[in-house]
């Protein structure tokens, strides 16, 4: 197993100030999967408070040309647990010092066991970096690699994004109003938020309790469908356009895509306080698009479809269009755990 690289000013930047102070927002450890063509940060349910956290950025992006070097048994995959408070500490480290570059390796190195006259081989990550007329280096301990088919496979299957809710919003233009939505709401006492989207663009949060419900609607926002092939498109690529909404209030506008029956409406509650950190983890990242659709499951589904489970799905977008692949060249999901109704 072999992975060394030279991160580029690019990478940098991405890693430190936008992708990994968004995943510790939701826990301070992470998966990073490295492939031949990509790097992944992940976190399951296991590693967060109950939510799931893909963020994906091709090598070029994160390395310089011609300097990445990813080798193992398993097609090439290298995976293990890392900090991110001591990878952010080490990328800081080097920033501060104004690193002309930064090295980094996987290695082993021999560390104290529980018995002082043993040593053991512990993985680590060797930074590196040359700045004006200094060159420092710090390691930073990681989990142990994985090994099997078995193990990869298990946070493979956290890449997977090729489950897609039935329509999207793009809440980007409406995100600081939906945010401070949110924050408003927040602290009204109730632990989850009622999150409906119609697929004539609108988007409503509310809370309810003792007979009263308060929220507000968010009008006018695009909606995208999932085409043939797992991508998302605008509303070109939708075979039916929904039916227009005649009125002009929010809730009477929803009462109404509601009673169209015809799926234009999906409902969820969702964890107040999954909603507020996944809000407020997009401005840093500067999206843009932030995509945000609810999939539900339907007893009808085949077993297959039904296995993927429901959720809550943002998907942050950095660039339009997808690469060959079908796949944005950089991105950051979150799949937030539906609350199941009182």
């Amino acid at each position: 197993m072999r992975f060394k690289g030279v991160i580029s000013h690019e990478g940098m930047r991405a890693l430190e100030r936008q992708f990994l102070p968004c995943l510790e927002k939701f826990g301070k450890q992470c998966y990073l999967l490295l492939t031949p063509t990509d790097v992944y940060l992940l976190q399951d349910v296991d590693t967060t408070d109950g939510l799931q956290v893909s963020a994906r950025l091709e090598n070029n992006i994160i390395f310089e040309p011609n300097t990445c070097v990813i080798q193992s048994r398993n097609d090439n995959y290298v995976a293990f647990t890392i900090s991110i408070p001591l990878f952010l500490k080490a990328l800081r480290a080097a920033d501060g010092y104004e690193a002309d570059t930064l090295s980094v390796k996987l290695t082993t190195r021999s560390a104290p066991g529980t018995d002082p006259t043993q040593q053991r081989n512990r993985p680590m990550l060797i930074f590196s970096w040359q700045g004006d007329d200094v060159g420092l280096g710090q390691e930073l301990p990681v989990g142990k690699p994985l090994q099997t088919e078995a193990e990869l496979l298990t946070v493979r299957r956290l890449c997977n994004v090729t489950t897609m809710c039935p329509f999207y919003l793009d809440i980007c233009p409406e995100l600081r109003r939906i945010t401070l939505c949110a924050d408003k709401l927040k602290p009204l006492g109730a632990s989850a938020v009622r999150l409906s989207l119609a697929k004539q663009g609108d988007l409503h949060l509310s809370i309810e309790g003792a007979g009263l419900t308060l929220g507000e609607g968010f009008p006018g926002l695009e909606a995208l469908w999932e085409n043939s092939n797992n991508n998302i498109e605008d509303n070109n690529g939708n075979p039916s356009q929904p039916v227009a909404l005649t009125s002009e209030r929010m809730e009477d506008r929803l009462r109404e895509a509601q009673n169209l029956h015809d799926g234009s409406v999906t409902t969820a509650l969702v964890e107040i306080e999954h909603l507020v950190k996944t809000l407020h983890s997009a401005p840093p990242t500067r999206p843009q698009r932030l995509l945000c659709g609810i999939r539900s499951v339907d007893e009808n589904m085949d077993v297959d479809t039904r296995g993927a489970g429901s959720f809550i799905h943002f998907m942050f977008v950095y660039q339009q269009g997808v690469d060959e692949n079908g796949q944005f060249p950089m991105h950051l999901f979150y799949k937030l755990p539906i609350k199941e109704e009182e």
